[in-house]
């Protein structure tokens, strides 16, 4: 008796300690990720519609994107928790790109693409033209930008007051990176080149006869890719 006993503590025992392992499973699967633990990535579904939601854009644990929701591309922003809708019309709202709660994107609300901010509470519009104006990039209430002179694509810069245009050539200037007042874009004058404006003067970073594209700039680096090789 004393054996049986024995053999039903230990299967006890044995029962106890597989259900304190599946209970240990389960939290470790819907608890937060700690930090000694960083290196685990967690993926989590912002939206959950039958729209097309696109080019989205993160800082700090908010982000920005467009979706045809409503029937035709609006600018959205999830806060963390909740997601609003900042654009209402029937035009196209494109490329938001966001940063600290503001954002900048292009939309053809007036017939052709204009430049639009909005600072978390109100939507201003930057440019107001006959030209085309695409890919924004905002950092600190600041535009980058590129536009149609008429003949090709130059780069433009908003410091939050007035518009300047950066560059004036016969080459297409394209995608801007925007960092504290310095800009990172693709030049096309025959080949791909990298520029970089540093608030005064322009260069030429990569200077080949690759593609080069894409950049991304951060306190005065800069990284794209090319296939140089």
């Amino acid at each position: 008796m004393n054996t049986e006993r024995t053999r039903n503590k230990g299967f006890a025992m044995v029962v106890m300690a597989v259900m304190v392992v599946l209970v240990m499973a389960w939290v470790v699967v819907i608890a937060p990720v700690p930090e000694a633990h960083a290196d685990c990535w967690c993926t989590r579904q912002i939206t959950h519609n039958t729209a097309s939601d696109a080019s989205p854009s993160l800082y700090n644990g908010e982000i920005a994107w467009y979706g045809d929701a409503d029937g035709d591309n609006e600018i959205y922003h999830w806060d963390g928790t909740t997601t609003t809708q900042i654009t209402h019309n029937t035009a196209h709202d494109y490329g938001p790109s966001l940063y600290n709660g503001e954002i900048a994107w292009y939309g053809n609300e007036d017939g052709d693409n204009e430049i639009y901010y909005w600072n978390g509470t109100t939507t201003t519009q930057i440019m107001n033209n006959t030209a085309g104006n695409v890919n924004p990039s905002l950092y600190n209430g600041e535009i980058a930008w590129d536009g149609w002179d008429g003949s090709d694509y130059e780069i433009y810069f908003y410091n939050g007051t007035t518009t300047t245009q950066i560059t004036n050539n016969t080459a297409s200037d394209l995608v801007p990176s925007l960092y504290n007042g310095e800009i990172a874009w693709r030049d096309y004058d025959g080949n791909y080149d990298i520029y970089f404006y540093n608030g005064t003067t322009t260069t030429n970073i990569s200077n080949n006869t690759a593609y080069d594209s894409s950049p991304s700039l951060y306190n005065g680096e800069i990284a794209w890719y090319g296939d140089e090789d």
